[in-house]
């Protein structure tokens, strides 16, 4: 219904992560996206970051939440820094996986707060009537 036009995996339409996708859903769809380790040809979240997250972050900086054991936080200042650590193996598939699913969720927190309102609900029903089969 309301969907961000993003796509993790171009052939595979579930991927798509909708304005209103729960937390969870957000969380799979992220964590299903293909990300191969050290890779960034066809690796959608990288592209995620670099289309999405590094403009809209507010002091341009993406922070990848990890463990101490695995080197702790990684804060990096613009795109290039992140994809040469990617490419060095100095930043997990996982770790970025879980850091982008919670800035995407932080972006979305507001859109679902106030779509709860009851009212904007009736109006999306009667604009989008569910499709009778």
């Amino acid at each position: 219904m309301y969907e961000i036009s993003f796509h993790f995996s171009s052939s595979d339409a579930a991927s798509k992560i909708d304005l209103l996708d729960p937390v969870k859903t957000v969380q799979k769809k992220v964590n299903s996206a293909f990300c191969e380790e050290g890779k960034t040809e066809n690796n959608g979240v990288l592209a995620f970051c670099k289309m999405v997250l590094f403009p809209l972050a507010a002091d341009g900086k993406l922070t990848i939440e990890r463990p101490e054991q695995y080197g702790g936080n990684v804060t990096f200042d613009n795109y290039a820094d992140l994809e040469e650590a990617f490419v060095a193996l100095k930043v997990h598939p996982g770790d970025l996986k879980k850091s982008v699913a919670e800035r995407i969720n932080a972006l979305l927190e507001p859109i679902r707060q106030k779509f709860a309102d009851p009212e904007l609900q009736e109006l999306a029903k009667k604009a989008y009537p569910a499709e009778e089969k």
